[in-house]
C-alpha cells in the first residue's frame, strides 16, 4: 500500500504542475490569437485538464472496476461545484469589502469573509 500511495502523490503532483503550466500556456494562447481568456479556458483548458480524468475513467472500465468509474465522476463533479461556491464565496466577499471599506457599514457575517 505505502508504494502505491507513494506513486498516486507523484503522480497528483505532476498533475497539479501540469495543470500551473496549462494556465500559464493558456495564456499565451489568449496574447498571441486574441481569443477571449473565457472561451480559452472554456475549450482549450477544459479539454487539457478533462483528459486525465477520461483516461482514469476508461482504464476503470476496462479494468472491470465500475465503483471507481462512477465515484471518480460524482467525485470529480462534487469537488467542482466546491471549488466553484468557494471561488464565488471569496469573490463576492472582496467585491463587498472593496465597496464599502470607507462606509464601513457592511460586517461579515461568516468567519470565511
Amino acid at each position: 500500500m505505502t508504494a502505491a500511495l507513494v506513486q498516486f502523490l507523484l503522480a497528483a503532483a505532476v498533475i497539479t504542475a501540469a495543470g500551473v503550466w496549462l494556465a500559464r500556456f493558456a495564456d499565451g494562447i489568449v496574447e498571441s490569437t486574441g481569443l477571449g481568456r473565457l472561451l480559452t479556458g472554456s475549450l482549450f483548458l477544459a479539454a487539457a485538464t478533462s483528459m486525465p480524468e477520461i483516461t482514469v475513467n476508461f482504464n476503470a472500465v476496462s479494468m472491470h472496476l465500475p465503483d471507481i468509474t462512477v465515484g471518480d465522476l460524482l467525485g470529480s463533479s462534487l469537488l467542482n461545484l466546491l471549488i466553484l461556491m468557494a471561488a464565488g464565496r471569496f469573490s463576492a466577499c472582496r467585491k463587498c469589502r472593496r465597496h464599502t471599506r470607507s462606509a464601513r457599514l457592511w460586517r461579515p457575517h461568516s468567519p470565511l469573509c
